[in-house]
C-alpha cells in the first residue's frame, strides 16, 4: 500500500510541476520540515545513550542496598566521561547545524519579513562557526561556506524578490552541501552496530544497559516475590517495569536502524536537492521520491521511539 501510495504521489508531483507557470518552492519546505524532523530525531537518540546509563545506575543502587550511593549516579555517560563529552558534543554541534540549514530553508521558501531571514541566517552561522571549532577542522573551504552562507543569505536580499529568494536558496544549498553530507554520513555511522573505532557504539551501548536493567528487574522481582511483606501491587509495579525494559530492548536496534535509514535517505534527498538547484530546478520527481521515502523512515523512527520511552525512568 505504501509504495502504491508513494508511485501516485510521485506521478501527482511531476504533473502539478510540469503544469505550474511559477517555479514552486514548496518541496523546498517540505526538505526543510524532513531536515528539521531528522535532526530531532537524532538527538533524541543521544539523550536516550545518556538516560540508558542513568536508568542502568539506578536499578543497580536499587537492587544493591549495600552499596553506598552518590550524587554521580545521576550522571550520564556522556556527561562522567570527557572523551565522550568531546565526541558526543560535536555530534550534537552537527545536528544542530542540520536543524539550522532546515529552518533558513524553510524561512527562504515560506517568509518574506527580513527579520525571519536575519534571524534563522544567524543561528545557521553560528552553527557552522561552532562545528568547525569543535571538530579542529581550519579547513579553508569549511570557513569559505561560512562566509557564503552569511553574505547570500543575510546582506543581499533587502528587497526579496522571487528571483533572489530563489537564489539566496541555491548559494545556500550548495554552501552548505559538504557539511550537509558530512553530517548525514556521520549519523549514519553513528547509528551503525557495529562500530569501530573510539568513539562508542550508541546503540551496543543503550541495548548492552537495557541488558543489564532486565536482570537487575529479575533479580529483584525473584528476590520479594515471595515475601510475606510483597503486596500484590508491589510484584504487579516491578513486572510493569520489568514489561517495559523488555519492550524497549527489542525496540532499540529497530530505532537505531530506523534512525541509519533516516541518515542515508536524508543525505540522498540532500543530493537530489542540490542536483535540482543546479539546474535552477526547485521541485523535481526525483526530490519528491526522496522526499517522500525520507518520511517513511522518519515515520518508523517515531513508532519505535515511543516503544522505547516508557522504559526510561522505569
Amino acid at each position: 500500500m505504501r509504495n502504491a501510495w508513494r508511485t501516485c504521489a510521485v506521478c501527482l508531483y511531476a504533473l502539478l510541476i510540469g503544469a505550474c507557470s511559477s517555479v514552486s518552492l514548496k518541496q523546498v519546505d517540505h526538505f526543510g520540515t524532513s531536515a528539521l524532523k531528522f535532526s530531532e530525531a537524532s538527538q533524541k537518540a543521544f539523550a536516550l545513550y545518556e538516560d540508558a546509563s542513568v536508568q542502568y545506575k539506578l536499578d543497580y543502587m536499587a537492587t544493591t542496598p549495600r552499596t553506598e550511593a552518590d550524587l554521580r549516579i545521576f550522571e550520564g555517560f556522556i556527561s562522567y566521561s570527557p572523551q565522550a563529552t568531546n565526541a558526543i558534543g560535536v555530534r550534537l554541534k552537527r545536528l544542530e547545524l542540520i536543524e539550522a540549514y532546515a529552518v533558513t530553508l524553510k524561512t527562504l521558501a515560506t517568509t518574506d519579513p527580513k527579520e525571519s531571514i536575519d534571524k534563522s541566517s544567524t543561528k545557521l552561522n553560528s552553527s557552522l562557526t561552532t562545528i568547525s571549532k569543535n571538530s579542529g577542522n581550519s579547513d579553508p573551504e569549511v570557513q569559505k561556506q561560512i562566509g557564503l552562507v552569511s553574505t547570500a543569505v543575510r546582506t543581499s536580499y533587502t528587497e526579496f524578490a522571487a528571483h533572489k529568494r530563489r537564489q539566496a536558496i541555491k548559494d545556500l544549498v550548495i554552501a552548505m552541501h559538504p557539511s550537509v553530507i558530512a553530517a548525514c554520513q556521520d549519523m549514519v555511522q553513528r547509528f551503525s552496530v557495529p562500530l569501530t573505532g573510539p568513539s562508542p557504539s550508541i546503540p551496543a551501548f543503550v541495548s548492552a544497559q537495557l541488558d543489564l536493567r532486565q536482570q537487575y528487574l529479575l533479580q529483584e522481582y525473584n528476590r520479594v516475590r515471595e515475601l510475606p511483606t510483597t503486596t500484590f501491587e508491589r510484584r504487579r509495579a516491578l513486572l510493569s517495569n520489568l514489561n517495559a525494559v523488555y519492550l524497549a530492548r527489542v525496540a532499540a536496534p529497530q530505532f537505531f536502524m530506523s534512525l541509519r535509514e533516516v541518515a542515508e535517505k536524508a543525505e540522498s534527498a540532500q543530493l537530489a536537492l542540490r542536483s535540482a538547484v543546479l539546474k535552477d530546478e526547485f521541485s523535481t520527481s526525483e526530490l519528491v521520491e526522496n522526499l517522500i521515502q525520507l518520511q517513511d523512515k522518519l515515520d518508523d523512527a517515531e513508532k519505535f521511539y515511543h516503544s522505547l520511552v516508557p522504559a526510561s525512568g522505569g
